[in-house]
């Protein structure tokens, strides 16, 4: 977004800003003119990956190679998603590139997607979870010994407009928000039980 806090008005991409003194430095400048694919558009949310403090995901609301206008509804619901991996190293300088591509899944592509979070599985192994607006669900994103995406799975569908998720490693279980009607649930991995935790609250962030 292109507000105040920003150094440059018409800056898109990653800021880091120092927790000691506030200032603010690039870490990753898209070059908005590049009509090249993919890019990172949109950017909703970041969270650092459970098993690796270096290491960020960024979920793009658009960013993958699909660009449907004809079969798909119109603005961003027309381009894919993707989540990016951010690598931060002791200097404070990143290295961005593209995790997943979610043009292509078994559930068609995923073209809003808008949280991101991640927790260490039973078998020691990264889990990501997402949630979408285009398709209305939340996904399981599995991943192999080096952090590599192994498959996509869907966890739960028949949301109203998921927003922000977040991993509970206390008791295995997503919480989530849902946009367009104002509550806050809890999905649990273990059983697959929803509970809503929260209504009339207009929540796009947890």
């Amino acid at each position: 977004g292109q507000t105040a806090m920003q150094t440059a008005p018409d800056f898109d991409g990653i800021i880091g800003t120092s927790r000691a003194d506030g200032t603010q430095t690039f870490r990753f400048d898209e070059l908005v003119g590049d009509a090249t694919r993919p890019r990172y558009q949109a950017g909703a949310q970041m969270t650092r990956v459970a098993n690796n403090n270096d290491r960020f995901l960024v979920a793009s609301v658009n960013g993958g190679t699909l660009f449907d206008p004809v079969n798909l509804p119109g603005g961003d619901f027309n381009k894919a998603s993707a989540l990016y991996s951010v690598d931060v190293d002791i200097t404070g300088n990143t290295s961005v590139n593209m995790w997943v591509d979610f043009s292509t899944t078994d559930f068609g592509p995923l073209t809003f997607v808008r949280g991101v979070t991640s927790g260490v599985g039973m078998d020691g192994l990264l889990d990501v979870y997402v949630s979408d607006g285009g398709t209305n669900a939340l996904y399981h994103i599995d991943t192999d010994a080096n952090g590599d995406v192994v498959s996509i799975n869907q966890l739960l569908d028949g949301l109203s407009n998921p927003g922000e998720i977040i991993y509970n490693q206390y008791n295995n279980s997503l919480v989530f928000t849902q946009v367009d009607d104002s509550t806050i649930s809890e999905y649990t991995l273990d059983g697959g039980v929803t509970t809503l935790l929260a209504s009339n609250v207009s929540s796009r962030g947890l």
